[in-house]
């Protein structure tokens, strides 16, 4: 078992989830999850990202947030301790050195 992973997040891939079709930036996303982590003994490593809605118009309780890494889509549940927060659980094999993915969120927003 190695040391550590390394995760890396694809920001250009998240962020053009981001933009309504009139070309307005609708949410701006924190990734909170670091870069390298201890390696986990049973494999399961935590995702988190923070959401702030930027326009007023999107609807907050149409969001639903996804991790994807490589092929798979994991559904991330809200922060039980901070709001706009969400996080999800994802189990890796030791036999992977380092991950690639990304954050995509799914909302509806009321026309202008």
């Amino acid at each position: 078992m190695k040391g550590c992973l390394n995760l890396i997040a694809l920001f250009a891939v998240a962020a053009s989830t981001l933009f309504s079709g009139v070309g307005c930036k609708t949410a701006a996303i924190t990734n909170l999850t670091p870069s390298q982590v201890p390696r986990s003994p049973d494999g399961e490593y935590r995702f988190e990202v923070a959401w702030e809605r930027i326009q007023k118009n999107v609807r907050q309780q149409s969001v639903e947030p996804n991790l994807v890494v490589g092929m798979e889509v994991y559904p991330m549940t809200e922060s039980p301790v901070a709001t706009n927060r969400w996080e999800a659980s994802v189990i890796l094999p030791d036999s992977v050195d380092s991950v690639t993915y990304f954050y995509k969120f799914n909302y509806e927003y009321t026309g202008l």
